[in-house]
């Protein structure tokens, strides 16, 4: 302990843990992680690396006697805080992709003599055991506790413990930085002078609804509090129904500081403008660490509600409903607004009945 607290550099340190996990040299590693909450002083940076490297190692090391011995230990060496809460999140996805199901439903959700698993931790678990996909039916002690958070009013509780139609679609790894010019499926959308006739005399009413900006703004809120990000949420009412193929003409109207006279638009899917707003909630901004997997599917559902006109809190099935009906664009990050460095956003969506658009805009920089 007193070789860590002055050593210039961990990895030496981590090499060791890393190799005494494989090993299996658990023992070892149970001094380790007790000496290191044990000792005083946490702002030693040092501790706080090699405790952090010595959860990951146990976390991404299969089987049940390491996901025991991770469950020993506290999850920070400061309880409470943003510190916790990363590290719940980082561990619930971790875990979720290396240990199986069984292991995870024995270890961490059924009740043990002298342990108890954090709630927070076994919530994050359950999801993003959903994400992976697990089906949670077929494990009693998963049922359980996802009808235990549904009794509590646990925020997580509002996801479905399965994947929906919207997000079982394959995802290409080069999505992020985000939007239209990263490869996102989508088409041209290709306005025509007529289009620009027959939208000339369309009224266009800028709405004020606070409550859907929120919404829409949930994946980057972050990108705007905790970063150098900013972000734009408008909703538009039409008059006369809008033809969807004459959504160009209008949208070079809209008067936003995030569009530029001539944009460029595309249409697409909706399941992949619920991609790109997960990717940006789970990955996060330029100096934001993200809500990793089950708060940021949370939040691309919260987010996709706010585009389609329903509150945050509406059942997700109903959310994707709406967005399947709901007609979809992503335009150009060439604006001046945009930072234009690796975290832009820019969707549109004309909602169902063709009589109001909506529009998240967001960018970030470092």
């Amino acid at each position: 302990m007193h070789a860590l607290a002055h050593a210039d550099d961990t990895r030496a340190f981590t090499d060791e843990i890393t190799l005494r996990v494989g090993a299996g040299d658990l023992d070892w590693i149970d001094a380790l992680g007790t000496a290191i909450v044990s000792a005083t002083g946490f702002e030693v940076w040092q501790y706080r690396s090699v405790y952090e490297h010595l959860q990951r190692a146990l976390a991404n090391t299969p089987g049940r006697r390491t996901i025991r011995q991770l469950l020993r230990l506290p999850l920070a060496l400061q309880p409470g805080g943003p510190a916790e809460q990363f590290t719940t999140r980082l561990l619930a996805t971790e875990l979720a992709f290396h240990q199986s199901a069984e292991d995870l439903a024995q270890e961490a959700f059924e009740s043990a003599p002298g342990r108890a698993v954090p709630y927070e931790l076994r919530a994050c678990l359950l999801h993003e055991l959903v994400r992976r996909p697990v089906l949670v039916d077929e494990h009693p002690t998963l049922r359980s506790f996802a009808a235990t958070l549904a009794a509590d009013g646990h925020p997580l509780a509002q996801l479905p413990c399965h994947l929906l139609p919207l997000e079982q679609i394959d995802r290409d790894p080069s999505w992020f930085p985000m939007g239209p010019v990263s490869r996102v499926p989508k088409e041209p959308l290709i306005t025509t002078p007529a289009a620009c006739r027959r939208t000339a005399g369309t009224k266009v009413t800028e709405v004020d609804d606070w409550e859907q900006d929120i919404a829409m703004n949930t994946v980057v809120e972050g990108w705007r509090t905790a970063s150098n990000g900013r972000v734009a949420a408008h909703v538009f009412t039409v008059e006369p129904a809008l033809d969807p193929g004459d959504f160009g003409a209008l949208f070079a109207r809209l008067p936003m500081e995030c569009r530029r006279d001539t944009p460029e638009l595309w249409t697409t899917t909706a399941d992949t403008v619920l991609g790109i707003l997960r990717a940006a909630a789970c990955g996060g901004g330029a100096y934001t660490f993200g809500n990793f997997g089950a708060y940021g599917r949370l939040a691309a559902w919260q987010s996709l509600a706010g585009l389609v006109g329903l509150p945050a809190h509406a059942p997700v099935p109903e959310t994707a409903r709406r967005a399947e009906q709901t007609h979809w664009y992503l335009f150009d990050t060439e604006a001046d607004w945009f930072e234009a460095v690796a975290w832009d956003i820019a969707i549109a969506a004309l909602r169902p009945g063709a009589q109001a658009i909506a529009v998240l805009a967001a960018t970030d920089t470092d």
